[in-house]
């Protein structure tokens, strides 16, 4: 299923900078390892889903706008989304694209799941305010 690319005015790409990152949203580098993004996105579906964004990054004046050169950049990060959750309706993807702004970003759209999402590390995770919270015991696996 081909991903589809939408534009962001100025004004959206603003807006999204206005967000607070917490429990339902997350900025990431491009340049994030997809093993550790799996973290990120098991914690999301394990709680109340959320998005992610790949590709804005964290500066101590604000967030830039720094994305995927081009959309295949991104393929091994999908590759390992799509090995850990296969087949799976839960998680979307999109790039966005700004006219003012380098690179693709991908957006990652997290839906609640049904059962337990695990990381690429083989556990669970939470999503609590903006971490991401490990869960090691049966008894809050089962919660």
């Amino acid at each position: 299923m081909p991903i589809d690319t939408l534009t962001l005015t100025a004004e959206e790409r603003q807006k999204l900078y206005a967000r607070p990152e917490g429990h339902f949203l997350d900025f990431k580098s491009y340049r994030v390892k997809p093993a550790s993004l799996t973290k990120t996105l098991a914690a999301l579906a394990n709680a109340d889903g959320g998005e992610v964004y790949v590709g804005i990054e964290d500066e101590p004046t604000g967030w830039r706008w720094d994305g995927f050169p081009t959309p295949e950049d991104a393929n091994g990060h999908i590759q390992c989304f799509e090995d850990l959750f296969p087949l799976s309706g839960d998680f979307r993807y999109e790039f966005l694209t700004a006219a003012d702004a380098p690179g693709y970003v991908l957006r990652i759209s997290v839906l609640k799941t049904r059962d337990v999402k695990l990381a690429s590390d083989g556990t669970a995770y939470v999503r609590r305010g903006a971490q991401n919270l490990a869960v090691k015991t049966p008894e809050a696996i089962n919660e």
